[in-house]
């Protein structure tokens, strides 16, 4: 498998929106395993965008870019941080369908973007940190 090299590893990351990082992660169902693409911001953590799957495709990736582009809501190691943060702490629970596990991690995501403060922002949300970034960024 080609590894590509971290594109932005020399720069400096001081505000939102300057550098996305995405990863693939599998998530079970008692129907299968199916699969979560996450686009993260590399500077608020905020998940920007998301894509569930039943399928391991690149058209579903795509999908949550386009989400990240959009707004609507590859530093490899942070973006498996969030991974590891989501399985670990939310999704636990075995879902019984991909609808069922669809909504719970539309619920997951909200949770961590505005409920779950982080020790590397000064104990903040995501949304927080993303926000007061985006208005300072205004203000300038």
């Amino acid at each position: 498998m080609k590894k590509c090299p971290v594109l932005f590893a020399k720069m400096e990351i001081s505000a939102p929106e300057q550098a996305f990082v995405s990863d693939i992660t599998y998530v079970g169902s008692e129907e299968s395993v199916h699969y979560l693409s996450l686009v993260t911001d590399a500077s608020s953590r905020k998940i920007m965008g998301y894509e569930l799957s039943r399928e391991m495709k690149a058209v579903d990736t795509v999908k949550a870019l386009q989400m990240a582009v959009r707004g609507r809501v590859s530093n490899n190691a942070l973006a498996e941080r969030v991974n590891g943060i989501l399985k670990q702490e939310f999704l636990f629970t075995r879902c019984r369908t991909f609808d069922e596990l669809k909504t719970v991690i539309e619920e997951t995501v909200w949770i961590y973007n505005h409920l779950r403060p982080h020790l590397s922002l000064g104990m903040k949300t995501p949304a927080e940190t993303h926000e007061k970034a985006r208005c300072f960024e205004y203000q300038a």
